[in-house]
């Protein structure tokens, strides 16, 4: 049953234009992504290339969210990340992490990277691009009211503070002080943590 669903899914985002349709198929694959027995088929059907053209093309925040969330699902699995990589899936989704205004994609997109920098490859290409300094700015306070935003931005710092070559990028990007103003501040034990650990790296 979820491959036929998947399948109608992934047949509605090729061929329909009617930007509703696209967003309800876009949740639907991401709801599918959930579930780890799912991930395999999504690869398998073309979905990732699919998502990736979607995300380049589409404006609907919403649409955005859910793609972004559909590959930082996918982005956990070892054996799928590659596929996300391949896709070309990394620029575009720093492209909408750092021009989107809409919160939930803004933290569906950190997800995401944080997920994809679990791969040493993926980190030296996350590096230069441009994304820390805007998770660094996605580390301010001002966001402290959405948790997930602060928790999915400071775990990709993290993930990224791994590579040896991370340091002098993640201090001219202010990530330090940021960093440790959010230890001082924040109460989310999951911010605290992450925060933690990219100071330690």
């Amino acid at each position: 049953v979820k491959e036929n669903a998947l399948s109608a899914m992934l047949d509605f985002c090729r061929s329909c234009e009617d930007k509703r349709v696209i967003r309800n198929a876009t949740a639907a694959v991401a709801n599918l992504a959930t579930d780890a027995d799912s991930r395999p088929s999504i690869i398998k059907e073309g979905g990732v290339d699919l998502l990736v053209k979607i995300l380049c093309s589409s404006r609907d925040h919403k649409t955005q969210a859910y793609i972004a969330d559909s590959l930082a699902k996918l982005a956990q699995d070892e054996n799928s990340r590659a596929s996300v990589v391949n896709a070309g899936a990394l620029p575009q989704l720093i492209t909408v992490f750092s021009t989107s205004k809409d919160v939930v994609v803004i933290s569906n997109c950190a997800g995401a990277l944080a997920n994809l920098a679990l791969d040493a490859s993926v980190r030296p290409q996350i590096i230069p691009s441009g994304a820390v300094k805007t998770l660094v700015q996605f580390c301010n306070t001002v966001f402290s009211e959405d948790p997930k935003v602060l928790q999915n931005s400071t775990n990709a710092l993290r993930n990224v503070s791994l590579h040896p070559n991370s340091i002098d990028q993640l201090v001219q990007d202010n990530a330090v002080s940021a960093l440790i103003e959010l230890c001082d501040l924040s109460e989310d034990v999951i911010v605290l943590r992450h925060s933690a650990q990219t100071l330690r790296n």
